[in-house]
């Protein structure tokens, strides 16, 4: 089954929550599907509204290189 997240607008702050019972394969789907927008995602375990499942959030943004201060 295809799954859509809201991925396209999400502004760094912003959070959204899919519900589910398999909340280890949540969190598989969706953390590989942030990274085509090259997000860095918090995943959070929890209840809301009486569904369990797994809240997002975005943290920032992942870098292609690491840069290391001097």
């Amino acid at each position: 089954m295809k799954s859509t997240y809201p991925l396209d607008n999400l502004k760094l702050g912003d959070s959204f929550f899919v519900a589910g019972l398999d909340v280890d394969g949540i969190k598989e789907r969706v953390l590989s599907a942030t990274l085509q927008h090259r997000y860095k995602m918090k995943a959070t375990v929890g209840i809301y509204d009486g569904f369990i499942g797994v809240r997002f959030t975005r943290i920032g943004n992942l870098h292609r290189f690491r840069v290391e201060p001097y």
